[in-house]
């Protein structure tokens, strides 16, 4: 979300949220450690973020059932940001040059 906000893009169409799925029973859960989170058929909040009126103009926050929490320290931290985009750019440079190419030219082309 603060990506859009420095390339002067307003947060009116597009929205960025993250959110902790909980502990979900999946194959490799169950074989490593049994029962122990909610069903796969249960695990819907992924679909409730993306497409809840509830959250329409919510960005930038971070939610755990259905609620918006406080994240770890960290991901509010501007220097441990960059720190991470630098070293998932450097997973991904052609992602990485597209992202910024793509932002670059929507900032320019949103009126002010």
């Amino acid at each position: 979300a603060s990506r859009f906000s420095q390339a002067g893009l307003g947060t009116d169409r597009i929205t960025c949220n993250c959110l902790d799925p909980g502990t979900v029973n999946t194959k490799m859960l169950l074989a490593g450690w049994g029962r122990c989170g909610i069903d796969v058929e249960d695990a819907l909040d992924q679909t409730w973020l993306c497409t809840s009126q509830e959250v329409e103009k919510v960005t930038g926050e971070y939610f755990t059932w259905r609620s918006v929490r406080r994240a770890s320290a960290d991901a509010y931290d501007s220097q441990e940001r960059e720190k991470l985009w630098s070293l998932l750019s450097s997973f991904a440079p052609q992602a990485s040059r597209e992202w910024d190419h793509a932002l670059a030219t929507a900032s320019s082309s949103t009126p002010k």
